[in-house]
């Protein structure tokens, strides 16, 4: 098993990103932190470690109505199967901010959740 150390802690969002540069399909968002993400592309595709890249990212959440656009740049490259696994850091960004308020958002109500499994275990029934 193996194990991450993060600066930040990294959340699991359903959403799509878009980086032009690299495909014209979307890929999907697999996390985020206020640091980078993992986006997944159900096809090859080609990554320069190097370059910057412009991400658009939109979330299906009710605090994000509009996409965030964020300049990042790959840290790893997975391909497997024909499919594509990228990490991306973000770099300096118009939409830093945005992107800290709904992490933080995401944290709320992650730490907010009972324990599915305390709430299957400790409940009674009451028989009417």
């Amino acid at each position: 098993m193996r194990v991450e150390s993060r600066k930040e802690q990294r959340f699991n969002v359903i959403g799509r990103a878009e980086i032009e540069e690299i495909s014209s399909f979307p890929a999907t968002l697999v996390d985020l932190s206020t640091q980078g993400c993992k986006v997944h592309y159900s096809n090859s595709v080609t990554v320069s470690l190097e370059n910057e890249y412009s991400i658009k990212i939109k979330i299906s959440h009710e605090e994000m109505a509009t996409p965030l656009v964020l300049v990042c740049q790959p840290i790893w490259v997975c391909e497997d199967s024909g499919a594509t696994d990228i990490g991306m850091q973000f770099l300096h960004s118009p939409n830093k901010d945005e992107l800290v308020r709904f992490v933080q958002i995401i944290k709320g109500e992650q730490s907010g959740k009972s324990n599915t499994d305390d709430n299957i275990i400790n409940t009674q029934c009451n028989f009417i």
